[in-house]
């Protein structure tokens, strides 16, 4: 990277994060080897940081504080049998911590409370075949404990609670087909339960309302695809449910909530085997939510606009099991396990306000962009992602097809899917020869209008434009057709015939393994209109996104 390369994208992460309240992620740093399934995490008092874990290698529950200053210390809480699955951590209002977990095989309900250093009470609350699955623990008002829970014996939903000289009662809440599996418990002011769960059996996702009278009312809050599964769930100061969780059947990280008076569902993002194993905790206002995204942890918050997302593990392996908590002014902390290494990680996210950090201009179409100068740092909502490909690179335009541009996103960016629309905040550059560039510094989706149709141009048209016109088809998705003159490492070179004869044709660039066509077949190209390098000069080329774009005109 170049040294003015490096100074814009230094400059973009400052810029980003001081204007827009951005959260940076360092590298996360791995607590524990060979261990941290179903991860818990609580902020505590006095800066304190608290975690429950399962231990897969020994079989054990595992806790672990971190101090003000940063340093973690571990324990061990309970090794008799093979311990620790779901574990649900509480923190009471002396700052204690209370667990609620299952053990396998035996499937036992249990719960944990800490007396003081490696000294935990340890009690078994169900017993019954096949219990303790899904556990979620909340504690009321006066610290007595709550755990919605199911088990694999008959997938009921299930709620235990503790009454101070009565012990511990329970109760089925829902059991119609297969239900109660994911579940995740919180408490009103009042202390009545709600709890979100999946229904196996229907494929949806579900809530129960804790009734003051007494028993239960259940919704059905998502029913599309197979929605439901790994349930996050949080509460807001007026009692109104917050809850992230995976569609299976849309392939999306969704996330659901109740305003009083219905529930509303958005998708955070469409993903590829991603959006499960969820946690969310809701502050002023907006939901923040961590999950298992297609290569590695995400964050998302939602914004006014949309959501922004952010890339947590940059390993590239699949990771999971994400426990979130925040701290102090809202910084967010993750716990997650890397199945790719089998480690437990811990991951911190910072902000870097500046007081005095420069507004971005606020501009509504790309052609206002492109005419911008050098190191201009502008915003520009509604814009389409029309090109996302190894040969194509990334490229935005708007809606009504007037104007496209390169946008250039940082090393480890979470890429959006082509056809979402965007706001985009960034620096303008320019890329290769004369052709305009936007360095993006941050970005959340807006809405997902599909990908615009291609421009069909002539290749007179296309050549003819002037590259630095701020309406320039440079950056365009366009179609072009014609007969292939001549044939290149890497490109062929398209000819329709339109003059001027001098100038003949157009390189149309290839990637790796796509089929090539040969020298005088008819073949129709759909491609990006952009400049590259041919030779010593540079020239108008097609940027195919994939392979499916060049199609070979039979004879």
């Amino acid at each position: 990277m170049s040294r003015l390369s490096l100074f814009i994208a230094l400059i973009c992460i400052v810029l980003a994060q001081a204007a827009f309240g951005g959260v940076y992620w360092p590298e996360p740093t791995m607590l524990q080897a060979n261990t941290g399934r179903y991860s818990s995490l609580e902020a505590g008092p006095n800066g304190t940081l608290h975690l429950a874990f399962y231990d897969y290698i020994n079989d054990d529950l595992r806790y672990a504080v971190r101090s003000a200053s940063g340093q973690w210390t571990f324990e061990t809480v309970d090794s008799a049998g093979i311990v620790g699955w779901f574990a649900s951590l509480e923190l009471d209002q002396a700052g204690v911590p209370h667990i609620a977990y299952c053990e396998a095989y035996n499937y036992k309900l249990k719960y944990a409370v800490r007396n003081g250093p490696n000294d935990w009470t340890i009690e078994v609350v169900d017993s019954a075949p096949g219990r303790g699955w899904y556990s979620s623990l909340a504690l009321d008002s006066a610290g007595n404990p709550h755990i919605a829970y199911s088990g694999n014996v008959g997938w009921d939903l299930r709620h235990a609670w503790y009454v101070p000289g009565s012990g511990w009662q329970f109760e089925v809440i829902d059991s119609v087909g297969d239900v109660g599996l994911y579940c995740a418990l919180d408490l009103t002011s009042s202390d009545l339960c709600r709890i979100s769960y999946f229904d196996a059996t229907n494929r949806r996702l579900k809530f129960a309302w804790q009734q003051p009278e007494g028993g239960w009312a259940i919704d059905i809050v998502d029913s599309s695809g197979d929605a439901g599964i790994d349930t996050a769930m949080t509460l807001d100061d007026q009692g109104h449910p917050h809850i992230a969780y995976w569609d299976r059947g849309n392939d999306a990280s969704k996330y659901a909530w109740h305003d009083g008076t219905a529930w509303h569902v958005d998708v955070v993002e469409f993903t590829v085997d991603g959006g499960y194993e969820a946690g969310i905790v809701y502050w002023q206002g907006s939901p923040r939510i961590s999950y298992e995204g297609t290569c590695g942890v995400r964050y998302a918050e939602k914004l006014a606009g949309g959501w922004r997302i952010y890339q947590v593990d940059r390993t590239g392996r699949k990771c999971g099991d994400t426990a979130l908590a925040l701290e102090g002014t809202g910084h967010p902390r993750i716990t997650y396990f890397n199945l790719g290494d089998g480690c437990l990680y811990y991951a911190e996210g910072t902000d870097s306000s500046l007081p005095d950090a420069p507004v971005p201009e606020q501009l509504s179409k790309i052609a206002d962009v492109r005419a911008r100068p050098d190191g201009s740092w502008v915003s520009i909502g509604g814009q389409v992602l029309s090109a996302s490909g190894p040969v194509s690179g990334h490229y935005v335009e708007c809606p009504d097809r007037c104007a496209g541009i390169c946008t250039v996103f940082p090393e480890y960016s979470i890429m959006p899917l082509e056809g979402r629309e965007l706001h985009i905040v960034g620096v303008v550059e320019t890329k290769a020869g004369p052709e305009r560039a936007l360095r993006v510094c941050d970005w959340w989706s807006t809405g997902s209008p599909g990908v615009p149709r291609p421009l069909f141009m002539r290749l007179r048209d296309l050549k003819a434009a002037a590259p630095t016109s701020p309406l320039s088809s440079l950056g365009l998705l366009v179609q072009a057709a014609g007969r292939i003159i001549s044939v290149g490492q890497g490109y062929v070179v398209l000819d329709d015939g339109s003059p001027p004869a001098a100038e003949q044709g157009i390189q149309v660039m290839l990637g790796a393994g796509w089929t090539v066509p040969d020298q005088d077949d008819m073949v129709v190209v759909t491609g990006i209109a952009a400049i590259q390098a041919v030779g010593s000069e540079f020239k108008p080329v097609l940027l195919p996104r994939r392979s499916e774009d060049v199609v070979i005109i039979p004879n």
